[in-house]
């Protein structure tokens, strides 16, 4: 088990497709990360913890993007595809942090991601963000969305029943993200699942309005 701190940092943004955010000024990183360990979990499981800092440099509210499972990919196409249409495929938590909440969105599927809504200058850092993949990684590929849409056609936060945003200037403590935050699938005052989505199947999410970022770390 390594628990060394603030190993290095490296960043690049990789790609854009057309109609793309615009470039931040003076190409200042969204996405920033320091390795702050490792541990092993069930075998292979492995989980790598990072300081995560996003920064949302536009004048509207943007996702950013990041794979459910650290080795995985997300989808090049832009496309996270419901293999089972019958199952609600999001879950998330809602923390408290300092400065306001955060919310973490997830799309459960075999390619799914694990997101985060900021609003128009907003900036989000997560002391503690947990990468469980399924082999030692030292890299992933982050996507800055302007828009994820259910079925191509409704804005994710539009069909979600909850509030999707998180604050303008919030720190999340590792404490408190391993806590798991409030389950935003529970209807806390009926005590069982949320039964109040959208009768709509979910077939897919796509995201629009795209650019990557490659964060690397390493020893």
């Amino acid at each position: 088990m390594r628990t060394r701190i603030g190993v290095w940092v490296a960043i690049l943004a990789v790609c854009a497709v057309a109609g793309a955010l615009p470039a931040a000024p003076g190409d200042e990183p969204s996405i920033q990360v320091v390795f702050l360990r490792e541990r092993d979990g069930k075998p292979p499981l492995k989980h790598v913890t990072l300081r995560l800092t996003l920064v949302n440099r536009q004048d509207v509210p943007v996702w950013f993007v990041l794979p459910y499972w650290g080795d995985k990919r997300l989808s090049k196409q832009g496309v996270f595809l419901n293999e089972d249409p019958t199952l609600m495929p999001f879950g998330g938590g809602r923390y408290e942090g300092q400065g306001g909440p955060a919310t973490r969105l997830d799309m459960i599927v075999r390619e799914g991601f694990k997101a985060f809504r900021l609003p128009a200058k907003g900036r989000l850092v997560l002391d503690g963000y947990d990468v469980a993949c399924w082999k030692k990684v030292s890299e992933m590929v982050v996507v800055e969305a302007r828009e994820l849409k259910v079925n191509g056609k409704t804005p994710l936060e539009k069909w979600l029943p909850y509030e999707t945003t998180s604050g303008k200037d919030v720190r999340v403590s590792a404490a408190t993200l391993g806590a798991g935050g409030r389950n935003l699938d529970w209807d806390a005052k009926r005590f069982r699942k949320r039964d109040d989505y959208r009768k709509e199947v979910v077939a897919s999410v796509k995201a629009e309005g795209v650019r990557s970022w490659t964060v690397r770390w390493g020893e």
